[in-house]
C-alpha cells in the first residue's frame, strides 16, 4: 500500500497540472475516492508542501485542497514568467483573454507602469479557490521583498491557468489622479478603493463615501481622497455599496472566497463609473454606476442584493 501511494504521489507531483471544473462532478469524485483509498486520513489534515501551503485547511473542501495542490505550481510558474517578462506582448500571453489584454496594456501602462516586483523574492501567504462567472480561479496573496502585499487571480483557461491582468493591474479607463484634476474624457470606469464616511450615527438614507487609488508599491497606503460622494441607500448603487461595506465589516469577501482582507482597514474594492462635470469656476463628480464590488474581470457585482 505504501509503495502504491508513493508512486501515485510521484505521478501527481510530476504531471502537468490537471484543471478540475466544479461543474464536472464525476471525475472529481473519482479522484477524491482514489485519494481516500490510498490516503485514508482526513484530507483536510494534510500538510501541504511549502509554496502550496493552505492556511486554515479545515475551512476548505476536499475538492479545493486537491485543486490547489494540482494547480498552484502552474500558477506560481506563470506568475514568475509574468513578472520577469520584458514586454507587454510577453505579459499578455500569460494573461486571461490575451488579445484584449495586449490592447489594454498598451494603453494603460503608459500612465500606470507596472510595479517592479522580483519574483525570486516574493513570499506566498495563502491561496483559495474562487468560483467566478467566467470560470474557476485561484486567488493568492503574496508579499514582496519590500513588504508590499498583493493578490493574484489565475483563471482556468483550457489546460492552463492565466493571470487576471485587469485585477492585478487595477485596469481603469485612465489615471484617477489626472481624472480628478480635470484631464481626459469627462467619464470613465475605474478600479478603486472606497471608504464609507461614518458619522456618530450611520445615516439611514444615504451613504457618504470617498474614493482612493490603491498604491501599487505599498499595500498600507492609498492616494489622496476624492471629493465626497453621496449615494442614496434605496438605489441599486446604494444597495450594492451597503452590501459590500457590510460584507467587509464581517471580514468576508465577494464571491465567498476564503481569504483574509488585505486592504487598509475600512476600505473595499470597487469598480465604478464616474462622471466629471465642469462648471464655470469649479468641477464636481457624480457616481454613474457601481459596476462591481471587486476588481475581477467580471461585471457580476460579487454581492447579493434585492433589486
Amino acid at each position: 500500500m505504501l509503495e502504491m501511494w508513493s508512486k501515485s504521489m510521484a505521478r501527481l507531483d510530476n504531471d502537468a497540472p490537471v484543471p478540475v471544473r466544479s461543474t464536472r462532478g464525476a471525475p472529481l469524485l473519482a479522484l477524491i475516492g482514489l485519494a481516500r483509498i490510498l490516503w485514508p486520513e482526513d484530507l483536510n489534515d494534510v500538510k501541504i508542501p511549502a509554496d502550496t501551503e493552505i492556511s486554515n485547511a479545515s475551512a476548505y473542501s476536499d475538492r479545493d485542497i486537491l485543486l490547489l495542490r494540482q494547480a498552484f505550481p502552474r500558477c506560481r510558474e506563470n506568475l514568475t514568467k509574468f513578472l520577469d517578462a520584458k514586454t507587454a506582448s510577453e505579459r499578455a500571453e500569460l494573461s486571461f483573454s490575451p488579445d484584449q489584454a495586449i490592447t489594454h496594456m498598451a494603453y494603460f501602462e503608459v500612465f500606470s507602469p507596472m510595479a517592479k516586483i522580483n519574483p525570486q523574492a516574493i513570499t506566498h501567504l495563502e491561496s483559495a479557490v474562487l468560483e467566478l462567472p467566467i470560470g474557476l480561479a485561484i486567488e493568492s496573496h503574496w508579499k514582496s521583498e519590500k513588504g508590499h502585499i498583493f493578490s493574484t487571480v489565475f483563471i482556468e483557461s483550457g489546460n492552463d491557468w492565466r493571470l487576471d491582468w485587469e485585477h492585478f493591474a487595477r485596469f481603469s479607463d485612465g489615471s484617477w489622479p489626472l481624472f480628478l484634476a480635470g484631464s481626459g474624457p469627462p467619464e470613465g470606469t475605474f478600479r478603486l478603493l472606497a471608504r464609507e464616511r461614518l458619522t456618530d450615527e450611520r445615516e439611514t438614507t444615504v451613504i457618504r463615501m470617498t474614493l482612493y487609488a490603491a498604491s501599487s508599491e505599498n499595500s498600507h497606503q492609498t492616494g489622496n481622497p476624492s471629493p465626497e460622494f453621496t449615494v442614496p441607500r434605496d438605489t441599486r448603487n446604494g444597495r450594492l455599496l451597503d452590501a459590500a461595506f457590510k460584507l467587509a465589516r464581517s471580514n468576508k469577501l465577494p464571491f465567498g472566497v476564503k481569504l483574509p482582507l488585505i486592504d487598509p482597514e475600512g476600505l473595499i474594492r470597487v469598480r465604478v463609473k464616474i462622471r466629471r462635470v465642469q462648471e464655470s469656476d469649479s468641477r464636481r463628480f457624480e457616481l454613474v454606476s457601481v459596476i462591481a464590488c471587486h476588481w475581477y474581470s467580471t461585471v457580476e457585482p460579487g454581492v447579493e442584493i434585492v433589486d
